[in-house]
Order: C-alpha cells, then structure tokens, then sequence
C-alpha cells in the first residue's frame, strides 16, 4: 500500500495518549504560560478594538448633539438677523441707508 501524504500529520504522537517533549510547542512549562498571556492579551485588544471602542462612542453621542444643538440655535440666530437686514435692504429707505 502507498503512503499518505497526512502520515506525518495523523500518525500518533505517543502510546499513552501524552505529546512527547520533543514534538511540543514549547519545551518548558514557562514558555507555555507566556504563549497564553500573550495570546490573552492580542484576544482582549481585539475585544476592545471591536467592542469597547464603539460603546464609548456611542455612549458620548450625546455630548456631541448637545453641542451640535447649541451650535444650531445660535446659526439660526444669525440667519435671522441677516435675512431681516436682506429685507430691510430691499425696501426704498434701505437702499438709500446703504448708499
């Protein structure tokens, strides 16, 4: 019979079920550990980044369009004024105050 190309893949590491030292990742218990805090760390970056990013956003909208609000009352004020001087400007008196 041939052999499988995944025989190196899918052959058995060990008799009693336990990965051998030589075919770990990491050969010591503390390279271990630091390979965990580390992948932890890059999960819980990726969790801010998608997740708490957008909440604090979201959540500070409202300052953002109650600054936008007073901003808007205030243009509107102003276009009032100006469009009362564009009518007072259009009437005879007007032009002639201008000119």
């Amino acid at each position: 019979m041939g052999r499988s190309r995944l025989g190196d893949i899918t052959r058995q590491i060990s008799v009693d079920g336990a990965i051998s030292e030589e075919r770990r990742l990491h050969k010591s218990r503390r390279g271990t550990i630091l390979l965990g805090v580390a992948a932890l760390a890059v999960a819980g970056a990726f969790a801010a980044s998608l997740f708490g990013i957008p909440v604090r956003t979201y959540l500070g909208q409202d300052q953002v369009r109650a600054d936008r609000a007073g901003q808007l009352t205030k243009l509107q004020a102003v276009n009032a004024d100006l469009e009362a001087e564009v009518q007072r400007l259009k009437t005879d008196d007007g032009i002639r105050e201008a000119a």
